[in-house]
């Protein structure tokens, strides 16, 4: 029986029956992880609908299979959960997608941001007959599990304020009557939002936009803000797929998804296994990333390399990457999939002015050579309506 809290993630067991459950995930001899998690994105349309998003999926796939902390050597370690951001006109299944997954998964919670109070998300003093006792808000009652965040763009600047410290620290610092208390915060959170309303409460159509980042920074606000979340997804309405367009491929089995997100959970920081070869490789494109999104917003910036391990970390959990069904095992190719995904959703925001000739189509397809955003060398460089409707790399 699979447990709705986090009693079953502790109480967790790897048997030969789990194992042999996970092996659905795993690569074939001779498949590719890219091929894998192309599968499994299209498997998911069995739970999600005909209507699922690529991106929109595999941001929150990403979100929900992350251990808490891993080394990147011997000695340092980090965190290793994600925290995202995906911000998409209405009918872009970004919450249908949370929610069916959160209902296979039955781990995770989610919270309203638009009446929440401060005191609800983070915690206060609530007056008792006998005085006042502390009470925990969603985000610290969901220390070490998952939280999703929906209508971000109606918070309570307060909570904002306050979001700042918690991402920093992992702590959340309650305010009561008595004085001041803290509580450990240490949750994978997903952010779910539509475009911030203007002055007259109407939204413009992210098409609109100059570029994401002028998205983002209403949103958000602070750059410094911004450079916290790991990766963000912006998904405008796109065309339309009648929710009766035939699905080919089932899901897995449900006890299969559900064992592999406790798995994954329950890994310890010493079971995050990364090479020397493999930390090299994430420096390496971590420069790379920085290179190519040189920009007064630090999307990647000096933490680049956090956020890649991060990203290849749950792209490994997604695919069950282990060759003892104890320790996940992070490779090149993970990393590979991770540097060409967060290429492709940060393509979709930076607003920076490039070369065309600095980037190729897929099947070597010479751009136009003219300068133009890389939202739109995105759009040029992959075929049809772009990354919705092309395999993720």
């Amino acid at each position: 029986k699979i447990e709705t809290s986090d009693t079953s993630v502790n109480k967790f067991k790897v048997t030969e029956e789990v194992r042999e459950s996970l092996k659905c995930f795993q690569p074939m001899p001779g498949e590719t992880v890219k091929q894998k998690m192309e599968e499994i994105f299209q498997r998911s349309k069995a739970i999600i609908g005909a209507e699922a998003n690529r991106p929109v999926f595999f941001a929150t796939e990403l979100f929900y299979h992350t251990p808490l902390s891993f080394y990147f050597d011997d000695k340092r370690m980090e965190r290793a959960y994600l925290e995202v951001m995906v911000v998409g006109e209405s009918r872009t299944a970004k919450s249908q997608t949370a929610r069916s997954l959160l209902k296979m998964y039955r781990l995770g919670t989610f919270a309203s941001l638009k009446n929440a109070t401060k005191a609800g998300l983070i915690g206060g003093s609530q007056g008792t007959t006998n005085g006042y006792k502390t009470r925990l808000g969603v985000i610290p009652r969901n220390h070490k599990g998952a939280v999703i965040l929906e209508e971000f763009s109606g918070a309570d600047p307060g909570f904002l304020k306050a979001m700042t410290g918690i991402r920093s620290s992992n702590i959340v610092k309650i305010e009561r009557v008595s004085g001041t208390t803290t509580a450990p915060a240490k949750v994978r959170m997903l952010t779910l939002t539509n475009v911030k309303p203007g002055s007259q409460g109407t939204t413009l159509p992210m098409k609109q936009y100059p570029s994401g980042v002028k998205i983002l920074l209403d949103l958000v606000g602070a750059a410094e803000d911004i450079a916290r979340y790991d990766f963000f997804v912006l998904k405008d309405e796109g065309k339309y797929i009648a929710p009766n367009t035939p699905i080919e491929l089932d899901h897995f089995p449900v006890e299969s998804y559900q064992n592999r997100i406790r798995w994954i959970w329950s890994r310890k920081p010493e079971q995050v296994r990364l090479s020397d070869q493999v930390r090299n490789y994430i420096i390496e494109c971590a420069d790379n990333l920085n290179k190519k999104f040189s920009c007064h917003i630090q999307f990647f910036g000096r933490e680049a390399w956090k956020k890649l391990a991060r990203t290849a970390i749950a792209v490994a959990a997604c695919v069950c990457s282990t060759d003892d069904g104890e320790n996940l095992k992070v490779t090149e190719e993970h990393v590979a999939w991770a540097v060409n995904f967060l290429t492709l959703v940060t393509l979709r925001h930076a607003g920076e002015v490039v070369e065309a000739s600095e980037l190729t189509a897929p099947a070597g397809r010479a751009i136009d050579k003219k300068e133009m955003t890389l939202a739109d060398q995105l759009i040029s460089a992959l075929e049809g309506d772009g990354v919705d409707d092309s395999p993720m790399p």
